[in-house]
């Protein structure tokens, strides 16, 4: 991990910590697969377990290594960045243009649905694998609700795990119909 971390980074002189941390990660992914890793003991109740190993990077003196290098050689963070209104605006109208331009309804129906992964995305505030998880029959199923509301809204269903439920029900979002 030492001699990783020398080598040269995308956004910075040296590789981050996050990259070097990998191979902590594959090493004892191999080492579990090994013969002498078969040797590791599972304690399991329900949806715990304690897993008791012999795996070198699991022990006290590497946890600590570890722990150094991460405050020693710091992270540079690069959080995703949200779409400007302005940015959503001028996707809106190119969508506009070609929806204008389309040379049949498959192509308008491909662009309804690029269209709507942009808004649902924008307007619910989602990240890119959130938003598959829309489910037009659930939206559609509650869209009369927000409609006939005294605060007329749009209700976006989203099916499967999402923000830890169970994906057995909808978690609805609720969007205003107009905004300024």
């Amino acid at each position: 991990m030492l001699k990783a971390s020398l080598r040269p980074g995308k956004y910075d002189k040296f590789i981050q910590f996050g990259t070097v941390r990998k191979l902590r990660s594959g090493f004892s992914n191999a080492y579990h697969v090994t013969a002498e890793g078969q040797e590791a003991v599972v304690m399991a109740k329900d949806a715990q377990k304690l897993v008791v190993t012999k795996c070198p990077t699991y022990g006290e003196f590497f946890k600590r290594c570890r722990r150094g290098m991460h405050k020693r050689m710091g992270e540079i963070v690069r959080p995703d960045r949200a779409l400007s209104l302005d940015i959503m605006l001028t996707i809106s109208k190119i969508m506009e243009d070609e929806w204008s331009q389309a040379p049949s309804m498959e192509a308008r129906w491909n662009l309804t649905m690029e269209v709507s992964f942009y808004l649902v995305g924008f307007f619910c505030a989602l990240r890119g694998e959130e938003i598959p998880l829309t489910d037009l029959f659930g939206t559609r199923t509650h869209w009369d609700a927000g409609e006939s509301h005294s605060t007329k809204h749009v209700v976006v269903a989203l099916l499967g795990r999402f923000k830890g439920e169970t994906g057995k029900n909808y978690h609805l979002m609720s969007i205003a119909l107009v905004t300024n």
